[in-house]
């Protein structure tokens, strides 16, 4: 084994250890939402291939994985990945969501050796400042409901990007003023993230450039979003224009999810490994559901074995034993809906021995 390819499977185990016990899992990775005029056939034919497109994109972090002529194939075949389909409706809106085999896509990724990003991707912290037309600048809170905001967070949770905005209360707003984002000083924003339990943070500003008096080549929109991301060491910066400040969201968030998968996304080498997957499951009464828990989670396909290591009467502890990432058994979990995922309030205590482990609910008795 060459030099080369040793210092390239160190870098790709230190990335996979550094992201054991950090980031955020997405439990909708390989299932998208379209919206449809109808359920007819030819609507639905339509929508599904649109759906696949934009969990490819998801996984991927690029459109450019649509070009590959096994994704192609692949698209042409979507009975061979399509594991259900149903709809929804919000209010006036029809949507189809559709779910797709993530074991066989996360084979169609290794065997072509396209970018795969998986489950447990980094969630940001977003500092993000704004002008307007007459230059006043205020920072965009989790309570802002601005089509801008309304619209990063759809199209986030589209391309499985956790994020989060701060809360701007009286701790925010004596830690970091509008100033510190526009400068882009760093220190202060670090310091007030920390708080929130991201795994790093964003600091953006939105400019409104004017409308030139002549024209000119440079000229890329009336509106301009810079950025800066920060992960541990990774820092990465980038700028996105557009003639309206709600249309500034779909190039930053195409921009930041690229970039970010550029980071993070591996391709598979071909050699398998085991990989140790911690779980902890509340909600469970006695050894019955124990042994319920248990059969259910060994009964995925990806999974070697499944150890009970700590029983107490308010949680249990399990480790998984996987051939490959949790993806699988992520997807096979939210389908099946026995065990459901608690989100963790930012703000709570963390015992150390806790910090590492997913925590479910198991509601199968409740």
């Amino acid at each position: 084994m060459t030099r080369a390819i040793v210092r390239h499977l160190i870098c790709v185990m230190s990335l996979l250890l550094c992201f054991s016990a950090q980031g955020r899992l997405i439990d909708d990775l390989f299932s998208a939402e379209i919206e449809v005029a109808s359920q007819v056939s030819s609507q639905r034919e339509e929508a599904l291939r649109a759906a696949f497109e934009q969990v490819v994109i998801k996984i991927s972090g690029t459109e450019a994985t649509l070009d590959n002529s096994a994704v192609k194939n692949a698209k042409r075949q979507l009975e061979d990945y399509l594991l259900q389909y149903g709809y929804r409706r919000d209010g006036n809106t029809l949507y189809l969501t559709a779910n797709f085999d993530g074991r066989k896509l996360a084979e169609l990724f290794k065997v072509n050796q396209l970018p795969y990003w998986g489950s447990r991707r980094p969630e940001l912290l977003m500092w993000v400042a704004s002008s307007d037309e007459r230059g006043n600048r205020n920072i965009l809170a989790a309570n802002d409901e601005s089509i801008f905001i309304q619209q990063i967070r759809h199209l986030a949770k589209q391309r499985g990007l956790p994020l989060q905005f701060p809360l701007m209360d009286l701790t925010d707003a004596t830690s970091v003023g509008v100033s510190d984002i526009w400068g882009r000083f760093l220190t202060p924003i670090a310091d007030a993230s920390q708080r929130y339990r991201a795994d790093g943070y964003l600091v953006a500003k939105v400019v409104d450039l004017g409308v030139p008096t002549d024209a000119s080549e440079d000229y890329k929109g009336r509106w301009r979003l810079d950025w800066v991301a920060r992960v541990g060491d990774m820092r990465q910066t980038g700028e996105v224009f557009a003639n309206s400040k709600d249309f500034l969201a779909t190039p930053f968030i195409e921009q930041l999810h690229e970039t970010l998968a550029g980071e993070f996304a591996l391709i598979a080498s071909g050699e398998s490994q085991s990989v140790e997957f911690p779980i902890r499951i509340e909600g469970i009464k006695g050894w019955q559901s124990i042994l319920d828990v248990q059969r259910f989670i060994a009964s995925v396909t990806s999974v070697q074995q499944v150890k009970l290591t700590d029983y107490a009467p308010t949680f249990s502890r399990f480790v998984v034993t996987l051939t490959d990432t949790p993806d699988h058994l992520l997807q096979a979990i939210e389908l099946d809906g026995r065990l459901q995922q608690k989100r963790q309030d930012p703000f709570a205590f963390v015992s150390e021995d806790n910090e590492d482990a997913t925590t479910y609910r198991w509601v199968a008795s409740d």
